[in-house]
């Protein structure tokens, strides 16, 4: 079952829980709802957009931008954390080509 959560109120350990629930060997992407909803998708690209204020670029797959292994990366996570909160609160829609 995918794991989501709502970006007002997400915590670091939610976000990270979220990473690591995340299978790295498929490509990913973080994707956030106009509602708030954020989740990880294996559904990539432009793709499944109706309803996305945002999503980020394509995470490959074997690069290591998701799973345990990235979820144990504080610095990454951190700052990932903070980019998604003030992509949301500045109101930022589309394609966040952040890495």
């Amino acid at each position: 079952m995918q794991k989501k959560y709502n970006i007002k109120t997400l915590t670091p350990e939610e976000f990270k829980d979220l990473i690591a629930s995340a299978d790295d060997s498929v490509d990913n992407q973080i994707r956030v709802t106009e509602e708030g909803e954020i989740y990880i998708s294996t559904i990539v690209g432009d793709r499944d957009t109706d309803g996305l204020r945002f999503r980020f670029e394509t995470f490959e797959a074997g690069e290591g931008y998701v799973g345990k292994s990235a979820a144990s990366d504080d610095r990454y996570l951190e700052g990932m954390y903070e980019d998604l909160k003030q992509y949301w609160y500045d109101g930022s829609r589309g394609l966040i080509e952040m890495f």
